[in-house]
């Protein structure tokens, strides 16, 4: 096996049950569109195979990779490839995604997510909004969180919650983490409290629009 460092720290989404993603397809720099089959994803990358004659290199960037979900949307990604294993007649090789197709592949955009901590209690906060949410439709109640997640990251987040759903109730604690983890840090923060925050003017401010005051 060849590899680079993976980068990939999220939670890898396995293919293969119902709702999951199951192929992909890689436009190469020759113009050839070469379907494969996906192993597992993640919000970095994805681990495939394929039995085609596939040639590839370590540090190869792949142009573009376009992913059909089996909820009939599709993504498109640029990726470098950071792992060529040979198992058999089948080629299994690890992708970093870039930015998302058609710009030029870049190192991936910071991820915020490094900046929170996962403790229990974010856990019990977010697992608690969760449970509250339609269940059918649980991005119901996370499109504030949604629409402060960097473009590149919204589509992840949905991935995790649709594999939420699937797990409920016993959810993967790395699953878990990686929710908590997206949530805060699309979390929108909270407008500046006014200098009188706090102060008495508020309660004088109330206190003459009672009636019969003066």
């Amino acid at each position: 096996m060849q590899g680079l460092q993976e980068r990939r720290q999220s939670y890898r989404i396995p293919t293969g049950g119902e709702g999951q993603a199951a192929t992909a397809v890689l436009f190469l720099n020759g113009g050839d569109a070469v379907p494969v089959e996906i192993v597992n994803y993640s919000g970095g990358g994805l681990l495939f195979r394929t039995g085609e004659a596939l040639r590839v290199m370590l540090g190869d960037v792949i142009p573009k990779i376009e992913i059909q979900f089996a909820r009939e949307h599709r993504m498109q990604f640029q990726g470098r490839v950071m792992r060529v294993q040979r198992q058999g007649e089948k080629l299994v090789c690890g992708v970093q995604f870039g930015k998302i197709a058609p710009h030029e592949i870049e190192t991936p955009p910071e991820d915020g997510r490094d900046n929170h901590e996962v403790t229990e209690a974010l856990r019990r906060k977010w697992l608690h909004k969760l449970h509250a949410a339609p269940v059918q439709h649980p991005q119901e109640a996370f499109e504030s969180t949604l629409a402060n997640l960097a473009t590149e990251c919204r589509w992840w987040f949905d991935e995790v919650l649709q594999e939420l759903k699937r797990r409920a109730p016993k959810y993967p604690p790395k699953l878990v983490d990686e929710f908590v983890a997206l949530c805060e840090w699309g979390e929108p923060a909270l407008p500046p409290k006014p200098a009188w925050h706090g102060s008495r003017f508020r309660f004088i401010s109330r206190l003459r629009k009672q009636p019969g005051k003066a």
